[in-house]
């Protein structure tokens, strides 16, 4: 998730046992646009609304196209929408259905309190 700018793991077994689900984030890069909203300790639960709890599940969602990441941080859920593939890149990204036909402007990251 390095592109994306953010670091994540699985849950051990331990974390699992006790109810937490989904994916840590261990790092993020303040210089993406999405390590300017996570933080390190944020726990990404949902993504598309579908629940997620591998690395490469994340990675699929991402490549589909723009996502929505459910996120939890100190007991409180918000949304975070994220865009993996550079506008530059967008029609070796994402299926010729997901393109879009027009020109428009793309934000990278956006912030939706849930």
């Amino acid at each position: 998730m390095e592109g994306v700018g953010m670091h994540l793991r699985e849950l051990t077994a331990e974390e699992q046992s006790i109810g937490a689900r989904g994916l840590l984030v261990i790092q993020v890069n303040p210089k993406k646009s999405v390590g300017q909203i996570l933080q390190a300790g944020d726990m990404v639960f949902a993504v598309n609304h579908q629940s997620v709890s591998t690395k490469e599940a994340l990675v699929k969602a991402l490549r589909e196209g723009p996502a929505l990441l459910t996120v939890s941080r100190d007991g409180q859920q918000f949304n975070v929408k994220v865009d993996a593939c550079p506008v530059s890149e967008k029609k070796h990204c994402f299926p010729a259905s997901r393109r879009r036909q027009k020109a428009t402007p793309s934000y990278r990251t956006s912030f939706d309190p849930a």
